[in-house]
């Protein structure tokens, strides 16, 4: 076994840790992740208000749906399941539509079988604010997020726990391609300042996360806050970029599959609440391993947390259990009190 192991205790630049690269750097894995994924030319655009809007509008702009959940339980996307059959035959929505949610409370969604040739996108209509629960989407593929806010707290019966976004637990529901969230708030709670260590426990959620079984998502440019795990990713072909996680106890990144991307984020603010299990970034793929992946130009604190009874202690960089394999490493900002850089059985 290889072991390679750096022990930080002030903020430096972890720079060039790759055999190769100009060969392998973020530009070189898989050019379909471009990072424009509402350019579409979307043919049809339907609204969602919750303040003003009815079920039984058309959804045009000036006569706008009530509630995104209202919305998908009523069957108004038109779209396929895993073997290709057509759900919600008579629904308007389809594959290339962009679907505009103005400011309030849009529902705790989840959302399964939609499989479309294009994206259809669901986003914050201009200068509005749409607000949900929880997303947990299962069985689909080619959908676009964008400018939401995601917490329990809108929903005065959600008491934490969990995933906030959620894709994909069910394999047998078929698997998730080609999904995108950006832009995005998500959190537990605003305000922590007076929840002591069993609060963190029980009232916490995660932030995002993907299961095993499916490819090609996309984290853009995301804001995760107070959180037990901020971004938790199983399936390989992932982009995760330009991110913040804030307030975290376990993982602010956990990427334990092949062919990810992870860029310019700041995973700041761990909370030591267990010991020696709070990290920046963590893979583990038991014996199988883990290989092609890109850790470039991120920031990795553990620092000015304000919960008085809880250490700043964290790890940095850290894989192991099964080979780590074309790992490219460059430019990262690492400030810790524990390891800075841990790779076990490194090739």
């Amino acid at each position: 076994m290889k072991k390679i192991a750096i022990l930080v205790y002030i903020i430096f630049i972890i720079s060039g840790c790759s055999g190769n690269k100009k060969e392998f750097t973020a530009k070189s894995i898989d050019m379909e992740m471009a990072k424009n994924p509402t350019s579409l030319g979307g043919h049809n655009i339907f609204y969602i208000d919750p303040l003003t809007g009815d079920i039984d509008n058309d959804g045009s702009i000036d006569s706008p749906w009530d509630t995104l959940e209202h919305v998908l339980k009523k069957g108004y996307v038109k779209t396929k399941s895993y073997n290709g059959n057509v759900r919600n035959e008579y629904g308007v929505i389809e594959a290339g539509d962009i679907v505009k949610l103005r400011t309030g409370y849009h529902g705790k969604i989840y959302y399964r079988n939609s499989y479309n040739e294009q994206p259809i996108v669901f986003e914050a209509d201009e200068g509005h604010k749409p607000t949900l629960s929880r997303l947990s989407i299962h069985s689909a593929e080619n959908l676009v997020f964008k400018g939401l806010a995601i917490s329990p707290a809108f929903d005065e019966n959600d008491f934490g726990g969990g995933s906030i976004v959620l894709f994909c637990t069910n394999k047998w529901f078929g698997v998730c391609n080609n999904i995108t969230l950006m832009d995005s708030f998500i959190y537990s709670s605003l305000d922590v300042s007076s929840w002591n260590r069993d609060d963190w426990l029980t009232k916490s959620s995660s932030g995002i996360s993907v299961s095993r079984g499916s490819t090609n998502f996309k984290f853009i440019n995301n804001y995760i806050l107070n959180v037990k795990n901020g971004i938790t990713v199983s399936s390989p072909g992932t982009l995760i970029d330009n991110n913040v996680v804030s307030g975290y106890f376990e993982n602010g990144l956990n990427v334990s599959a092949d062919q990810m991307i992870v860029t310019k984020n700041v995973v700041k603010n761990s909370l030591g609440i267990r010991a020696g299990k709070t990290f920046g970034i963590r893979g583990y793929n038991g014996a199988s391993g883990i290989k092609n992946v890109v850790i470039q130009d991120n920031i990795f604190l553990s620092d000015y947390n304000n919960v008085s009874n809880f250490s700043n202690g964290g790890n940095g960089i850290v894989f192991y259990d099964g080979p780590i394999d074309s790992f490219f490493i460059d430019n990262n900002v690492v400030g810790v009190k524990s390891s800075g850089i841990i790779l076990y059985d490194s090739m």
